[in-house]
C-alpha cells in the first residue's frame, strides 16, 4: 500500500471543494486555495474529482452541499487579468457600466461575477489608487514578466509534438497579448447603444423616465415612484419580487421628479448604489441620464424621456 497517501475518508464539504477547485477556481488560484485541503495533494486532488463526477451519489451530495450553485461555493478571487480587462473597459467608456460589461464581454470575466461584485471590485481599485489604465499596463507587464521568469526556470513537460515548451509557452502568451490588443480595438465603440435601444417604442406620452434592466424596461410615469419587493402588506410602484433578492427591501428606494424637474433617487430600505457609490438609508441623490443604479443587487440603467424632459424644462 502506498503510505504516502492520505487514507481519510473525504468528507461532504472536502469533496465540494475539489469540484470548486478544479471547475471555478482560476488556475492562478488553485495552489493557495488548495492549502484549505492541507492533507491532500494536487494529483490526490484531481484523482478525487474523477472519482466525484463518476458517482451519482457523490455528485448529489456535492449538490446539496453548494446549494446548488458550485460556482458561488467559495468567494472567487479576482485574477491579475480580470483586473486589467475591468480597468481598460472603464478607461474606454469613460465610466464602470457593470451590466453592458457582461452582456457584450462575458469571458472577460469569472462566471460567478454579478454587476455588483463588478462595481465593488471598480470602488475598490479607485481607493488603491490602481483604477488608471496606465497603472493596470504596469501591474500587467509586471505579470508577464513573472510568468516568462516562471516559464525560464522550470523544466517544462512538452507540449504534444513540441520539442521546446519555453517557446510554445513565450508564443502563447504572446498570441493572447495580441488578442486582448485586438480586442481593445474592437471594443472602443462601446456605448449605450445596446442599452438605450431596449428603450425604443416603450416610452408612453407620460414617460418621464425608465429604468433598463437586464431583462426588462420600468416605466416611470409619476413623480414618485417606489421600488421594492412586494408582500400581502406591502405594494411597491415597482414590484421587484420577480427577481428573487432578499436583498431588496420591502420598500427599497423611491425614485422622484422633483420641482426642479431633475430626478432624484430616495434610499428607504437598505444601500442603494449609484455609479459605484453606497448610499445607505435616508440619502437622497440626484440621478442623471445613464447612471447605474444598484437596488438590492439588481442594476440598472437610469434613462431620461429627452423629448418630454426638455420641453416641460423649457416651458417652465
Amino acid at each position: 500500500m502506498d503510505k504516502s497517501k492520505n487514507t481519510q475518508p473525504w468528507s461532504a464539504s472536502e469533496d465540494t471543494l475539489v469540484v470548486w477547485l478544479v471547475l471555478s477556481c482560476p488556475f492562478s488560484e488553485f495552489s493557495k486555495q488548495a492549502a484549505a485541503l492541507p492533507n491532500r495533494s494536487p494529483s490526490e486532488i484531481v484523482e478525487r474529482f474523477t472519482v466525484i463526477m463518476n458517482d451519482p451519489e457523490l455528485t448529489e451530495r456535492v449538490n446539496h452541499e453548494s446549494h446548488n450553485d458550485i460556482l458561488s461555493y467559495r468567494p472567487v478571487p479576482w485574477t491579475t487579468l480580470e483586473t486589467y480587462n475591468l480597468v481598460r473597459l472603464c478607461h474606454q467608456n469613460k465610466r464602470c457600466i457593470p451590466t453592458t460589461f457582461l452582456e457584450r464581454f462575458p469571458s472577460m470575466f469569472h462566471p460567478s461575477r454579478t454587476a455588483t461584485a463588478i462595481t465593488t471590485m471598480d470602488e475598490k481599485l479607485r481607493q488603491k489608487e490602481q483604477s488608471s489604465i496606465e497603472s493596470q499596463n504596469a501591474i500587467w507587464r509586471q505579470y508577464q514578466d513573472e510568468i516568462y521568469k516562471f516559464v525560464d526556470n522550470h523544466d517544462l513537460v512538452a507540449f504534444p509534438g513540441s520539442e521546446d515548451p519555453v517557446k510554445d509557452v513565450t508564443e502563447f502568451i504572446k498570441s493572447e497579448t495580441d488578442n486582448l490588443l485586438k480586442q481593445e480595438e474592437q471594443t472602443k465603440g462601446l456605448s449605450f447603444d445596446v442599452i438605450t435601444s431596449k428603450v425604443e417604442g416603450k416610452w408612453t406620452k407620460k414617460s418621464f423616465a425608465v429604468l433598463v434592466g437586464g431583462t426588462d424596461v420600468r416605466l416611470i410615469e409619476s413623480t414618485n415612484v417606489v421600488f421594492g419587493r412586494a408582500s400581502p402588506k406591502c405594494k411597491p410602484d415597482v414590484d421587484l419580487a420577480y427577481l428573487n433578492l432578499q436583498s431588496i427591501s420591502r420598500r427599497h428606494c423611491a425614485i422622484k421628479l422633483c420641482t426642479d424637474l431633475r430626478f432624484y433617487i430616495e434610499c428607504l430600505g437598505a444601500i442603494v448604489i449609484v455609479n459605484g457609490s453606497i448610499f445607505k438609508k435616508g440619502s437622497i441623490v440626484r440621478l442623471h441620464d445613464k447612471d447605474i443604479i444598484d437596488i438590492g443587487g439588481a442594476p440598472f440603467v437610469f434613462v431620461e424621456n429627452h423629448s418630454l424632459m426638455d420641453s416641460l424644462r423649457h416651458a417652465k
